[in-house]
């Protein structure tokens, strides 16, 4: 016998809230130097450091391009095309 949704909303909702939250707060992150969308993240600066909510598995280096703006980068030289990597989609 199926669930009713509102019974597998709940059920997914105490699995994995994190998930959840970064559905629906989220916003798509873009690398600084190629442009593509790294991951889907909530960016949180707190003491000066900056936390990745979402971000378990993905590699991202973050740096303040100004006092109000961040960046983010790809860490692996495989996944940021460029002239001198020509071999990378």
């Amino acid at each position: 016998m199926s669930d009713t949704l509102g019974t597998r909303i709940a059920r997914r909702a105490r699995r994995d809230p994190v998930r959840a939250l970064v559905r629906v707060f989220g916003r798509p992150l873009v690398c600084g130097d190629c442009g593509r969308v790294i991951l889907r993240a909530i960016p949180v600066v707190w003491r000066g450091r900056v936390r990745l909510v979402g971000a378990r598995e993905h590699n991202v280096r973050v740096m303040f391009a100004t006092k109000e703006h961040l960046e983010f980068r790809h860490v692996e030289l495989d996944r940021c095309p460029s002239p001198e990597r020509p071999w990378v989609p």
